[in-house]
């Protein structure tokens, strides 16, 4: 009896070591298509291949706003909705015409209110800060559950669309 007693344990055991593994070992596979920029080379990589692609194609220049992210909160409020509060703010200088529209926006918002919350100039150009609440629709894959893990992603374009405005991530403000 104890030896049958041990060895289910074990197996048992084992079992769950197993789908720990699986669980929590392989990590978040990237989105195809995605270009992660996470520290200054892959920014400027970025912005030289973008700008080299505009010029063989015959296209205007892209202009380039840094733009960054605070979050405040993040509240998961039902299994593909995600209330969220903090700041984003952006970085316009001198030689950013006029007429290009300030401003950003959140495709994957049902629902958003954006307020200015500060502007700021200097010799360099303008900073716009915005305070941003907003309730954002998310895909989560819950096959895995309850060893999953679940990736936030806050997506942003600018207001116009019709412009060759590109927004990269503000790294020297972090």
């Amino acid at each position: 009896l104890w030896i049958g007693i041990a060895s289910a344990s074990t197996l048992l055991v084992a079992a769950i070591g197993l789908l720990w593994w699986e669980g929590y070992g392989t990590s978040v596979a990237e989105s195809p298509g995605d270009t992660p920029l996470v520290n200054a080379a892959s920014v400027q990589k970025f912005v030289f291949a973008t700008t080299r692609d505009a010029l063989a194609r015959g296209r205007n220049l892209p202009l380039y706003i840094p733009t960054g992210v605070f979050l405040q909160t993040l509240e998961i409020v039902g299994p593909n909705n995600i209330n969220v509060t903090g700041y984003v703010w952006q970085n316009y200088a001198r030689s950013v015409p006029p007429t290009v529209v300030r401003g950003f926006a959140l495709p994957d918002a049902s629902n958003s209110e954006i307020t200015e919350a500060y502007r700021r100039s200097d010799s360099d150009g303008e900073t716009i800060g915005w305070h941003v609440k907003a309730t954002l629709r998310q895909r989560f894959d819950y096959t895995r559950y309850p060893l999953d893990q679940q990736g936030f992603r806050l997506s942003i374009r600018h207001r116009e669309l019709d412009n060759r405005v590109i927004l990269i991530p503000d790294l020297e403000s972090y």
